[in-house]
């Protein structure tokens, strides 16, 4: 309630809604966790389902939360992830009351304190893709504009390089990542038509950050869904000379999704030369 109320007076207040939404999404999670003495999640156990959630919600490792080589047998609180981003009263305030360790609504309050700032340096990197698209933040845009600007959004949101050619670099991004863009588009279809309605209606950057939103809330979804299509391609090519393993020549005719070479996978430990078999 402490840290609710004083990002309510940054005018930035976490909804009662979206700490309930967070509740019911982590129940489960929390209900299969081993609780302390105290019947809490302890901060192991608090950073762990925190880490699951964000990952399998929104496809994101939120920095402080992934193990880093550390065991999740660590002490270390989940609320160190806060430094540099609210007062060091708060910081302590918090510190102070989840020593013990989390309660349910404690850990769903965390998490939308995390979504927060998620949700602020999203806006961010929108603010980021309007300017290398020349756009002012201000400015009401039309229709056919959003596409780009969604893309120089989404490669900065998966640090995707923009070189000194927007242009180039965004090309390369929709050939290579097609399913991103069709994604993107997705999104963008049922924001507009929620938000504006009419076809070829102006877009102004509210809107635009309601787009954003709705990409970090079904960007995990996604990503979880194409994996498991992805898994069972590959699992459909599976070597009879080579059990539990994929020819190279079977991967790269799996698809468009399936493009690495043989160094590269190689490099990475994702492929091996079998003895007995043409390639990795």
């Amino acid at each position: 309630d402490v840290l609710a109320s004083e990002l309510g007076a940054r005018g930035s207040a976490l909804s009662d809604v979206r700490v309930g939404e967070l509740r019911e999404e982590l129940r489960p999670l929390f209900a299969a966790l081993p609780k302390n003495h105290h019947g809490l999640l302890g901060h192991s156990a608090a950073r762990y389902a925190l880490h699951r959630h964000f990952v399998h919600k929104r496809a994101m490792y939120v920095k402080g939360l992934q193990l880093e080589g550390q065991a999740w047998s660590s002490s270390s609180s989940p609320v160190e992830i806060l430094e540099d981003k609210v007062p060091a009263f708060l910081q302590s305030l918090l510190e102070e009351k989840m020593r013990d360790g989390f309660d349910l609504r404690g850990l769903a309050l965390f998490a939308a304190t995390l979504e927060h700032f998620i949700h602020t340096e999203a806006v961010e990197h929108l603010k980021h893709a309007y300017r290398v698209s020349g756009l002012a933040i201000d400015e009401v845009i039309s229709q056919s504009k959003v596409p780009d600007v969604l893309a120089a959004y989404m490669m900065l949101f998966i640090n995707w390089p923009l070189g000194s050619n927007l242009q180039s670099a965004m090309q390369e991004f929709r050939q290579r990542l097609p399913e991103i863009i069709e994604f993107l588009k997705e999104v963008q279809d049922e924001v507009l038509q929620r938000d504006i309605g009419q076809q070829k209606a102006p877009v102004p950057f509210k809107v635009m950050r309601h787009i954003v939103e709705a990409i970090g809330q079904k960007y995990g979804v996604r990503q979880d869904r194409d994996c498991q299509a992805m898994a069972s391609t590959l699992a459909a090519k599976e070597s009879r000379r080579a059990r539990g393993r994929v020819e190279l020549s079977e991967f790269r005719g799996a698809g468009p999704n399936f493009r690495e070479g043989a160094p590269y996978l190689l490099a990475a430990g994702a492929a091996e030369r079998v003895p007995g078999t043409s390639g990795a």
